[in-house]
């Protein structure tokens, strides 16, 4: 039997999706918790205000998706297809989701909440996190070169425990770089 293929194609408020490959197709306000998404191909897709919390993404493509205003909480990314894996973030709620391992460089996450994120052995090179919250997010041995934390905050990285060349960082923010040192950073 063969999958189905959709373009171009806008779908609203829907709880469940056909198996199959969905190519410039705009998600909105779908309900999909929980929901089993393994196998289906997403092609430059949109998703908006959508709810895929602990959606079961087995061998899943995401080829340059964006996530907009989504609640991804608990999404194994590290269960998706690696292959041309990339998306960006804005407005999303990410906690406890985990990109364990990924290679997702130059990932944009805008505005986002992502407590207890699991972002240990990832390559994020030249990755953004714009005014996100990165409380208890793990960085162990991460690629994080050139990565921007400017406008981040809450974060905790271990230099000695990830590559940081080149990574850009404000002077408000850089007690997360020293906690794991000991050291106080007090403000004059």
């Amino acid at each position: 039997m063969a999958s189905a293929y959709f373009s171009n194609e806008k779908f609203q408020s829907i709880n469940t999706l056909e198996p199959g490959e969905y190519e410039d197709c705009v998600f909105m306000d779908c309900p999909l918790t929980a929901t089993d998404l393994s196998g289906l191909v997403f092609d430059q897709c949109r998703w908006l205000r959508c709810d895929l919390s602990t959606a079961i993404i087995n061998g899943t493509a995401f080829r340059d998706n964006s996530f907009e205003s989504c609640k991804l909480m608990g999404l194994h990314f590290e269960d998706a297809n690696p292959f041309s894996l990339s998306f960006t973030f804005k407005d999303c709620l990410l906690q406890y989701a985990s990109f364990f391992r990924l290679k997702i460089p130059g990932t944009a996450f805008l505005h986002c909440q992502m407590e207890e994120v699991n972002l240990e052995e990832t390559d994020l090179r030249r990755a953004v996190f714009q005014d996100c919250n990165l409380l208890n997010a793990g960085f162990d041995y991460a690629n994080l070169e050139e990565t921007d934390f400017r406008t981040a905050h809450h974060f905790r990285i271990h230099p000695d425990r990830c590559k940081i060349q080149g990574a850009r960082f404000a002077a408000g923010n850089l007690e997360g770089l020293l906690t794991h040192y000991k050291i106080k950073v007090e403000k004059p």
